[in-house]
């Protein structure tokens, strides 16, 4: 079985996004700045599936509690009450996941949904060949992603320090 444990996935990007330090020279802060867009492009990529799949979960999490929890004897009929029940569940979610783009910092509860999300991808792409394979193709490209946005840094570097020293350089 292949392991899928890349799991949060982006951790490492948000370092690099979040608290580089722009340079002062207008083109190092240029190159800098394209660096930053494509380790953020990188990283939304790389966060694809857990943000798929952990609004699955809270919904069938909510469903689970409500049907327990729900009351024959209520005015509202079982389906809507579940419906409610998931929208507030999801609503709460969408407000930590608003929290943690002010804050930077993830809460327990979205620790442990991105783990029960990539279990969930450890176990479906244990069971089907076509999906591990095809979840390999999909972290070779976030690993492709990440060298192309190195080289673009390399050479915006190096074309910024040939036109600040042309005559050293050439």
């Amino acid at each position: 079985m292949r392991d899928f444990k890349l799991k949060p996935g982006a951790d490492w990007a948000s370092s690099v996004v979040l608290y580089m330090t722009l340079p002062d020279h207008p083109a190092l802060r240029e190159s800098a700045v394209i660096l930053a867009r494509n380790v953020e492009r990188v990283q939304r990529f790389s966060t694809l599936l857990s943000n798929l799949i952990i609004p699955i979960i809270v919904s069938e999490r909510a469903t689970a509690k409500a049907a327990r929890g729900y009351d024959n004897s209520s005015d509202v009929p079982l389906e809507e009450f579940i419906s409610r029940s998931v929208a507030s569940e999801l609503t709460k979610h969408a407000e930590d996941l608003d929290r943690m783009n002010k804050t930077r910092h993830p809460s327990r509860e979205y620790i442990a949904l991105v783990d029960a999300a990539y279990g969930y991808v450890q176990r479906v792409s244990s069971d089907n060949e076509k999906t591990s394979d095809a979840l390999e193709s999909w972290f070779a490209a976030q690993l492709t992603g990440v060298w192309t946005a190195i080289e673009s840094l390399f050479q915006d570097l190096w074309v910024a320090a040939l036109n600040a020293h042309p005559a050293t350089l050439a």
